[in-house]
């Protein structure tokens, strides 16, 4: 294995984001319980039985406490599952070994919720498994997040789609075009319809995109929320590459509404990207580049009108990236299509 994927390996696997964050909890202990729990939801878990039922919340503790029951013990798991134990209270209080020590009567139902419940769990890891989908938590900051743990590439392989920090343009773009565009890895719609988009539309899209650079950039690692010193400011993304430490920060923004009593967001919104950007790129003085990612939401796809380049930072890209978001159907955009065609000829 060559360093760059020797590194790639060290940097990514969720036990090492979880143990940078908590330096007191044990690494060896921690690392027996993600061996233990991976097995479970890879092997264990009929998910066309049980995916439905399957949204739970870990808090991982160090604490004694009173033994319950044992979450790797794959029956009694699928049997509490099976008789809806967590359909109202799903938040599981479990030590490295498997022992669960309580079930806290609360129910964690998105990750916005499990963020707000590991700011609470101050110390502890928490993970959020919805189905095949998890995030994993460390004081409110997501430190990882697996879009399906059945189809996860493994991490530390090179294939063809692994690129170089430095084409962080081709990435985005190639996550783009695999995971968003029509929703095919996530769903970011809340109403087709009326190009409606979920609330807090910046969190649905920046933990995929993380996710795909995690996994594809080559020569870098890939953060995420990592908060600037002296400051309460997160940046969104950012890549640290291993050799020459040059420093990409990606900066998300959602245009379009997501909630029908608020007014659509626009050329204002887009131009506060510009702007954080600036703050960000100025506080980082060893940055190498900056860039703005736009998924546009609006009902028309119209370019963004910018404020003046010389209030942009040096190191921004000069070209954000915008993506516009397709709400309609292919046959829906095909009979568009037609009607065009028909007024020029």
């Amino acid at each position: 294995m060559d360093k760059n994927r020797a590194l790639k390996s060290r940097t990514s696997l969720p036990v090492f984001r979880i143990a940078e964050e908590l330096k007191d909890f044990d690494l060896i202990e921690l690392m027996k319980f993600y061996n233990n729990w991976e097995c479970l939801l890879k092997k264990k878990i009929p998910y066309g039985q049980f995916g439905n039922l399957l949204r739970i919340c870990l808090v991982v503790t160090q604490d004694e406490g009173t033994i319950q029951w044992n979450l790797f013990d794959e029956k009694c798991f699928l049997l509490k599952l099976g008789n809806g134990d967590f359909k109202e209270a799903n938040v599981i209080i479990v030590r490295c070994n498997g022992d669960v020590i309580q079930v806290e009567d609360e129910y964690i139902g998105s990750p916005a919720d499990a963020s707000c419940l590991s700011q609470g769990k101050e110390g502890f890891p928490v993970i959020f498994i919805d189905c095949r989908v998890v995030h994993f938590f460390v004081d409110a900051k997501l430190v990882h997040f697996t879009p399906d743990i059945i189809d996860e590439k493994r991490i530390g392989v090179l294939i063809e789609k692994c690129l170089p920090a430095r084409e962080y343009r081709k990435l985005i773009k190639n996550q783009y075009e695999d995971k968003v565009n029509g929703q095919k890895g996530f769903q970011y719609w809340k109403n087709k319809g009326k190009r409606l988009l979920f609330d807090s539309p910046e969190i649905v899209f920046h933990k995929p995109l993380w996710s795909y650079l995690n996994n594809y950039v080559l020569d870098g690692k890939v953060d995420s929320e990592v908060q600037l010193s002296g400051t309460a400011d997160r940046i969104d993304i950012r890549i640290l590459t291993f050799e020459e430490r040059k420093l990409y920060i990606i900066e998300i923004k959602c245009l379009g509404r997501s909630n029908k009593d608020k007014p659509e967001r626009s050329d204002y919104w887009a131009n506060q990207g510009i702007l954080q950007l600036k703050e960000y790129l100025e506080d980082e003085k060893e940055s190498t580049r900056g860039v703005l990612v736009l998924y546009d939401g609006r009902r028309e796809n119209k370019e963004i009108d910018w404020i003046p380049k010389e209030n942009w930072h040096e190191k921004t890209d000069e070209n954000p990236m915008r993506f516009y978001l397709i709400s309609e159907g292919a046959s829906i955009r095909a009979q568009k299509m037609l009607k065009e065609f028909k007024k020029i000829k």
